[in-house]
């Protein structure tokens, strides 16, 4: 008799027996492994704590529903961390068809709804409110092109209005945004 003939003829309820006591095992007495932190991730979290008040920083969300069920995570705590330095200021932009809608998803479940208000934009993340810390500046088609205009024309580039609509050029004008050499990082 071989091996594979052995093994297919024991009881299945012995098979079954034997998951339920490892699952039990594990499940009592779980394995901890050790969470190593990459360098990159180090750095990049050294980055944004480095951060300080006034500076800007530029995400570029390009994050389609192919993508987003993997790095919809790494999105939230990333957003998270930056909206947690203080005095930081935000812009938002996208240059995937698809990212307005995961934005927006990201921003509700990071944040909650500013007071008098009752929809998008108005959500407010870590203290920071919308139009006053951080705005959206929409989607921009032609990731390459749209670079290079931000690079040659930032404002121009970005345009007066945000994604809903609302005038964004005042919260430029007030947070003294001119050009790209105002940018401190972008991810």
């Amino acid at each position: 008799m071989s091996i594979l003939k052995s093994i297919a003829s024991v009881d299945r309820r012995y098979y079954y027996s034997a998951v339920f006591i490892l699952t039990t095992i594990l499940l009592l007495f779980p394995l901890v492994l050790p969470l190593l932190v990459s360098p990159e991730v180090q750095e990049a979290y050294n980055i944004i704590e480095d951060l300080q008040p006034g500076d800007l920083v530029i995400i570029n969300f390009c994050l389609s529903a192919s993508g987003y069920g993997q790095l919809q995570g790494a999105c939230n705590a990333v957003i998270d961390h930056i909206f947690q330095q203080e005095g930081v200021l935000v812009i938002f932009t996208m240059t995937a068809d698809q990212a307005p809608i995961m934005l927006e998803g990201i921003i509700e479940n990071n944040g909650q709804l500013m007071s008098g208000h009752s929809d998008h934009p108005w959500y407010e993340i870590e203290g920071k409110q919308y139009l006053t810390d951080y705005v959206n500046m929409g989607y921009y088609p032609g990731i390459d092109k749209f670079i290079a205009f931000l690079a040659s024309d930032f404002r121009t580039a970005l345009g007066d209005n945000d994604w809903y609509g609302e005038d964004a050029k005042a919260w430029f004008d007030s947070n003294n945004i001119n050009s790209a050499e105002d940018v401190d990082l972008v991810i």
